[in-house]
């Protein structure tokens, strides 16, 4: 990113935030933490314990403007500290939004929340979200089944995995993919073969696939970011002890912060700090942030085909919260 694509990604979020000033906020405090306390005195009276913090997690899994608004300030003030930080809590919220059952099994992390932990540099979880006893996954939207256990067969090393997940690989690599789809299977397929130019070129087709998405969920800002191509660009540090580190290029899109990618490599990819102060009132969103959540498993198969298991991790989930408390 140029100082032309930081200002143009800033002025894309003001823009949002004159058409819907609700979805698209310019002032933290007087945004989330006041609807937050609204959140607590109407819903709060009456409630159980296990009810009040399942509460809080939708709350805080439902205000996706408010991740947005952490990335608009960062990249307002070129802080890379401040977007490291909000990268690390934006993580943080994903992965305990796994609350709602998305009707897949793992495949659903191969493209949200997975590419989160990774660009935030929390390889730890990733045998929470997908372990190993959890197997291969055969249920899925589209490719992410075969994202997923391309991941997979790196993250173990599994030799039988590996086999699956590159005949899998080859099969939708003769398909019409998106560009996102293709990049992921790209990177994924070329650090199993170890291939740094099939890497590079993967790295370069998120950015680009980012560009042109037109899901529901994305807009001109989250465009101007592709999280996923720092999501695998990190990868490199974290596969084979960073073996292939030094062959993956910088991709040069104007969607990459290489500003940001600099910064995390100088301070050794480590991890950054929860981005929102809150008041004591609001303590309880600190404990539930920091909280660690329980290994995600899945249902028993109903005609070889199981879903996440979300009401067994939220039960944990919130089990652990009380017990933080």
């Amino acid at each position: 990113m140029n100082e032309k694509d930081y200002k143009k990604l800033v002025g894309d979020y003001e823009k949002l935030h004159s058409s819907r000033p609700d979805l698209y906020i310019i002032d933290y405090a007087d945004g989330f933490q006041s609807r937050s306390e609204k959140v607590r005195e109407q819903r709060f009276q009456q409630r159980s314990e296990d009810d009040r913090i399942r509460i809080l997690l939708t709350w805080l899994g439902m205000e996706s403007g408010f991740y947005k608004y952490k990335f608009y300030e960062a990249f307002k003030q070129r802080d890379m500290a401040m977007l490291n930080n909000a990268l690390y809590e934006t993580a943080l919220i994903e992965h305990l939004d796994c609350i709602t059952d998305p009707g897949y099994d793992h495949s659903f992390f191969a493209f949200c929340v997975i590419p989160e932990i990774l660009a935030a540099n929390l390889p730890d979880r990733i045998e929470k979200l997908i372990p190993l006893e959890n197997g291969p996954s055969n249920n899925g939207y589209n490719a992410g089944p075969c994202i997923v256990n391309l991941l997979m067969a790196l993250w173990y090393q599994d030799e039988n995995m590996k086999e699956t997940a590159i005949g899998q690989a080859d099969k939708f690599l003769s398909k019409k993919l998106t560009l996102i789809e293709k990049g992921f299977i790209d990177s994924y397929l070329g650090f199993l073969k170890k291939d740094p130019q099939m890497i590079n070129e993967g790295l370069v087709e998120l950015c680009k696939g980012a560009k042109q998405n037109r899901e529901s969920t994305e807009d001109a800002f989250t465009r101007g970011f592709c999280v996923e191509a720092h999501g695998v660009y990190n990868l490199a540090h974290w596969a084979y002890d960073g073996e292939l580190e030094k062959e993956i290029v910088m991709p040069e899109e104007f969607n990459f912060c290489q500003e940001l990618a600099a910064y995390q490599k100088e301070n050794g990819y480590k991890h950054g700090e929860l981005y929102s102060v809150y008041p004591e009132y609001l303590k309880i969103y600190e404990t539930i942030l920091k909280t660690e959540p329980p290994v995600m498993k899945l249902t028993p198969p109903v005609r070889k085909k199981s879903n996440l298991d979300v009401k067994r991790f939220e039960t944990e989930l919130i089990a652990e919260i009380i017990k933080n408390l």
